[in-house]
């Protein structure tokens, strides 16, 4: 019933969308492509950690159900619209003992796709692409979890993210916004512009201008790059640079985005201290100049296949052997006292597909090295809305070199992804990570921090997949 519900209504809009053109040269609506997908997921944190409420997320267990339905159509020759939505049962982490609100099942609905697309030249081989609307937009094939950071990550602070209500295969980024994509040289070389406004992180709804390039020039490679302005459009440009002045806390925390030109202990008279003196803090502020989450990121990226270089094709799926790589830089510009080293803002990915013989569709190995110089909190740009990094009581006498060493046991990450297909209706998938998953509470809010941010902490989870 809903399948045939979206297609009237799909067709009605269309039908709209076409009344008062001539009647001599009526616009033909054909329908195009159309799934129901359902799946459940389950699997458990072996070891985990959330450093916002000191919890062990041991052998908690992670589990999913969900399902999507789309519709596309073709409205004449160059015109396409695809839609449809998703829903998602979960429940909230952790599941705490004599707290039932944890144990109680949370349902999420929402659009996963409302596009309309125009293809110029020979629909079946064209020039260009424009894409309005929400869709989903991936520039590195070979990214199953950890990578795609020009879209997935934050500039100041720079922080990194995975997963989400999908956590398997999830790196495409929903674009709400516009997109134009050049196919040039037979779709060797492909040049993206995207326009998409921000849903989630502070600030609210600016616009971060894109560029993507991809290359396939020489047979078994595959080059990328990519520019993102984060945020550059403001909405509210006010937003972009808080001038944030606050009495709540001490007195050299007034302003808590305004620059940090100076921050260095001190001791000052106590006279209730055996010493006779207590640590302190003495900090320099522009009050004049502040942080701001505008930033420029840069991408970039290469995938080199072997098989196109040996012939050895007939023998192996097609993404195996494949070995690839990706690093960004997230702000290429020096801020004083938090931003002050570009090294520290460099996330780099590796990995490799494994030959598998056919017995899988894929089976991908995937690691990440990030040297921050902060923890990959989100709890500044997500509950605060400040441009600086959250680290411990946003206290400068707790800051570089304190949290430098509280975040150097995150800078490694691993993750591996297998899928199965039985049939085109039905495939298996399953995932162990040590990445940048989240879990929701109850009010679903997502957790401030990683809950795998150790070497030992790790989940896996198993995915059985339909659809017609």
């Amino acid at each position: 019933m809903t399948k045939h519900l979206i297609q009237a209504v799909l067709i009605s809009l269309l039908c709209a969308a076409g009344k008062g053109r001539a009647d001599d040269n009526p616009i033909e609506i054909k329908a195009g492509e159309s799934g129901v997908k359902a799946s459940v997921d389950y699997g458990q944190i072996v070891h985990g950690y959330n450093s916002e409420t000191g919890q062990d997320y041991n052998w908690q267990v992670l589990r999913r159900s969900n399902i999507a339905v789309t519709r596309g159509a073709r409205l004449g020759e160059h015109m396409e619209i695809n839609m449809g939505f998703g829903g998602v049962f979960f429940y909230v982490l952790p599941e705490q003992g004599g707290a039932p609100h944890t144990r109680l099942p949370k349902f999420g609905v929402g659009p996963v796709q409302a596009e309309f697309a125009y293809h110029f030249g020979d629909p079946e081989n064209s020039l260009a692409d424009l894409q309005l609307g929400i869709f989903q937009y991936k520039y590195n094939p070979d990214a199953s979890n950890l990578g795609e950071y020009l879209l997935r990550s934050g500039t100041y602070p720079g922080f990194l993210v995975t997963g989400g209500f999908n956590l398997i295969n999830s790196t495409a980024y929903q674009v709400n916004g516009a997109g134009l994509t050049f196919n040039l040289f037979q779709k060797n070389l492909k040049l993206a512009f995207l326009l998409p406004m921000e849903n989630q992180f502070a600030p609210m709804h600016s616009i971060s201008p894109t560029f993507v390039a991809t290359a396939k020039m020489i047979p078994g490679v595959e080059l990328g790059a990519g520019i993102d302005c984060n945020h550059c459009i403001a909405a509210k440009p006010s937003q972009e640079s808080p001038a944030v002045h606050t009495t709540d806390d001490p007195s050299y925390m007034h302003w808590p985005t305004s620059y940090i030109l100076e921050a260095k202990k001190i001791k000052v008279a106590d006279a209730s201290q055996p010493s006779g003196f207590r640590d302190s803090v003495s900090v320099i502020r522009d009050t004049t100049q502040f942080y701001t989450f505008q930033g420029i990121k840069l991408m970039s990226r290469i995938s080199i296949d072997p098989k196109a270089i040996f012939g050895l094709e007939s023998h192996l799926n097609t993404p195996d052997l494949r070995v690839f790589a990706e690093m960004a830089v997230l702000g290429v510009k020096d801020y004083p006292f938090y931003y002050t080293d570009i090294s520290r803002r460099i996330p780099i990915m590796f990995g490799m597909n494994l030959p598998t013989f056919k017995l899988l569709d894929i089976l991908s190995v995937q690691g990440e090295y990030y040297n921050s110089m902060w923890t990959n909190d989100i709890d500044a740009v997500f509950e605060l809305q400040r441009p600086v990094p959250a680290h411990q009581d946003y206290d400068p006498l707790n800051g570089p070199e304190t949290e430098a060493a509280r975040a150097k046991r995150d800078n490694w990450h691993w993750s591996v992804y297998g899928k199965k297909s039985v049939s085109k209706a039905a495939a298996f998938y399953l995932q162990v990570a040590n990445d940048h998953t989240r879990p929701f509470d109850y009010n679903i809010k997502p957790a401030k921090s990683p809950i795998t941010t150790r070497l030992s902490d790790f989940y896996y989870i198993f995915r059985i997949e339909v659809g017609i």
